[in-house]
């Protein structure tokens, strides 16, 4: 399990802002950090039916833009090594010596780990080769289409 808290890295640090532009790019690059992104490699232009195009390494690329929906809001995740310290059903800390009684899973420990949020975002710009994604054939959007379609009924509880 997973518990998401505020970033613990230093608030100089380029990735602890607040928000970012997220870019999916149709490409491979042995990059995993964040970069410093010069106007010699990456200059955006809009023009004017809002249609973003850029040019990286010579290649023509268009953005297809996916909003988030108001009550959704995407995070750029951290997981670290943490493991947090875990409770019981009474809210009483587990301890290693501790009879447990195996046979309920809601009184089994479960180890959870610290996932630091670096930075939030609403939109993604999913880039595609000369011309914009095919918005019903790309996996990404697909899924994350469906995830925030399932992630909504999951939370949500519709009465007789």
């Amino acid at each position: 399990m997973l518990s998401i808290r505020p970033s613990t890295k230093k608030p100089s640090s380029p990735s602890s802002s607040a928000s970012c532009s997220l870019n999916l790019l149709p490409c491979r690059i042995a990059q995993t950090g964040p970069c410093d992104a010069s106007s010699k490699h990456w200059i955006v232009e809009t023009d004017g039916k809002a249609q973003q195009t850029a040019y990286f390494r010579g290649r023509k690329l268009v953005s297809s833009p996916l909003v988030l929906p108001s009550t959704h809001t995407g995070a750029v995740l951290d997981i670290t090594q943490d493991i947090l310290p875990t409770s019981n059903s009474d809210g009483r800390q587990r301890g290693l010596d501790e009879d447990d009684d195996f046979e309920q899973d809601a009184d089994l420990p479960v180890e959870v780990k610290a996932v630091d949020e670096l930075a939030r975002f609403d939109q993604i710009s999913v880039w595609g080769h000369e011309v914009m994604v095919n918005k019903m054939e790309d996996v990404v959007i697909k899924g994350v289409e469906e995830w925030v379609s399932v992630s909504g009924r999951m939370n949500s509880w519709e009465g007789e």
